[in-house]
């Protein structure tokens, strides 16, 4: 539930701030931000390797770290994706075996002229 909470501080920037005679309303919603941006880094650096938590622990904000984790890691995603779509796409079928259902080849077709990309997940299934 905590996490669900502290999500949040991925996707809103980091708020200025406030002034000294600023609405107590404003001074909370900043102080709730960096209350949860810390408790999604503590989430985030709990669960990496020590060489990670290493390279991600001065870093201000969890944006910060989830948008070095995708510059590090988020290649090598594309690139299972890409081997996954090859290995489909060259797939043959084996002499003596049944041939490939109709839909596979529907498939085949709907991906190579919509170019919609799939996830891992959803090829797995």
């Amino acid at each position: 539930m905590a996490e669900e909470y502290n999500k949040f501080v991925l996707t809103t920037p980091q708020p200025p701030v406030p002034a000294a005679n600023a609405a107590v309303g404003v001074q909370n919603a900043h102080k709730q931000w960096h209350k949860a941006n810390e408790m999604a880094k503590c989430y985030m650096l709990v669960s990496m390797s020590s060489v990670l938590k290493h390279q991600h622990s001065a870093m201000a904000t969890a944006a910060e770290i989830m948008q070095n984790l995708a510059n590090l890691f988020g290649t090598q995603n594309q690139t299972a994706k890409s081997q996954a779509f090859r290995s489909m796409m060259t797939k043959t079928m084996k002499e003596g075996t049944s041939s490939l259902p109709p839909s596979f080849q529907l498939f085949k077709l709907n991906f190579e002229m919509n170019k919609r990309d799939y996830t891992l997940a959803e090829l797995a299934d």
